[in-house]
């Protein structure tokens, strides 16, 4: 596996699990950016972005744009991923 995939998978991951300890589900690519770094996954808005729109076409989250702002919410699919329940081919295996 290739460098870049690590961190694609790692990126993945810890969006979701911004997403599943925010009480709403939904946070916008911003906060998503700095909670991620607080998690130490820093990454470009590029990155934040290509990756919510691959975690969308998986169905683990939805987007919706709002004024320069992409707002990603929290499938239930996408939850049971964040929680460990189950594993997904892209998303890194999360650790109890």
């Amino acid at each position: 596996m290739s460098l870049r995939q690590i961190r694609a998978e790692s990126f993945r991951l810890s969006i979701l699990i911004a997403l599943v300890n925010e009480p709403s589900y939904r946070m916008n690519d911003s906060e998503i950016r700095t909670v991620c770094a607080h998690f130490g996954n820093s990454m470009s808005s590029d990155e934040c972005r290509g990756n919510l729109h691959w975690l969308e076409t998986q169905g683990l989250v939805t987007l919706d744009s709002h004024t320069g702002y992409t707002i990603a919410k929290l499938t239930t699919q996408g939850q049971d991923v964040a929680e460990g329940i189950i594993t997904w081919p892209g998303v890194k295996r999360r650790r109890a």
